[in-house]
């Protein structure tokens, strides 16, 4: 069973927006078509009880996917975005999360905090380190084989010899650098 016809089953309703995912969209736009298609659903439900100066699904604009993420501290817990996250550093059972506005130490292995930040532009650059790729403002190479980067703020980041081939998803396009960077 496609996809296309899953979410037609889910919503109950042919959903023309679907056409997309047949010509290998992203996951992105698989989840934003299956938000269009729950939004028919509701739609073709309240239908008959809406005021007719209400939009409808048509004409309402597609839910982006969350970036705020919750971090519980302590007894409490706090709502960040998670693009505004600049590095994850791990410190014994903890991690602390370097965000804009504070830092919090979060009780959470860094390979967990990896998988869970990774698709909000964090990668793992070192066994106890993840960074924003938005923040990265340069990279020195060492002659021990490892890299120091630098993020906006000034923190320096060692990148390890087995994370390396991580910084190739730093740039979307590298000028003037031999492919032998990340070999």
């Amino acid at each position: 069973m496609s996809s296309h016809t899953v979410i037609e089953n889910i919503a109950g309703a042919s959903v023309p927006v679907l056409d997309a995912l047949d010509d290998g969209e992203s996951v992105s736009a698989a989840t934003q078509c299956f938000l269009r298609a729950i939004h028919f659903k509701e739609e073709r439900v309240s239908r008959s009880s809406r005021p007719a100066d209400l939009p409808t699904a048509q004409q309402t604009p597609l839910r982006r996917l969350p970036s705020r993420i919750g971090i519980k501290c302590k007894r409490n817990i706090s709502f960040v975005d998670a693009r505004e996250i600049s590095a994850v550093e791990a410190q014994a059972n903890y991690v602390l999360v370097r965000h804009k506005t504070a830092n919090v130490m979060v009780r959470e292995s860094i390979s967990a905090m990896a998988e869970k930040l990774k698709p909000f532009g964090l990668v793992r650059i070192h066994r106890s380190y993840l960074v924003n790729v938005a923040f990265v403002e340069e990279i020195k190479a060492l002659a021990s084989g490892e890299y120091s980067l630098r993020i906006r703020g000034g923190h320096r980041y060692t990148v390890s010899r087995k994370y390396k081939n991580n910084l190739r998803f730093l740039a979307d396009v590298w000028c003037g650098v031999n492919t032998g960077l990340f070999a």
